[in-house]
């Protein structure tokens, strides 16, 4: 199937009746896109921003625990402890 009319000439009513520039403002105003391709962007924009502060936060609760057993086993080392000594 060709395509019909004339070349680099195109009518669109939807632009006509001013549909097309309303639903730009709205979405500009929402600040969320209203087509699908848009939305879709918009929620992986927000997912990868999402995925970055997850990935920093687990990685600072690994440190920290990480951190207190180092702690506890230092503390828990026999030379740490008071059995070897004689009160006397």
């Amino acid at each position: 199937m060709g395509r019909r009319g004339i070349p680099g000439l195109s009518f669109s009513w939807k632009r006509a009746v001013g549909i097309s520039g309303a639903k730009a403002r709205l979405s500009r105003r929402l600040g969320v896109p209203l087509t699908r391709s848009g939305r879709q962007r918009w929620v992986g924009k927000q997912m990868g921003c999402a995925v970055v502060l997850i990935a920093g936060i687990a990685l600072s609760v690994i440190a920290a625990s990480a951190a207190w057993a180092g702690i506890r086993a230092i503390a828990n080392t026999p030379a740490a402890s008071t059995q070897g000594h004689r009160s006397g």
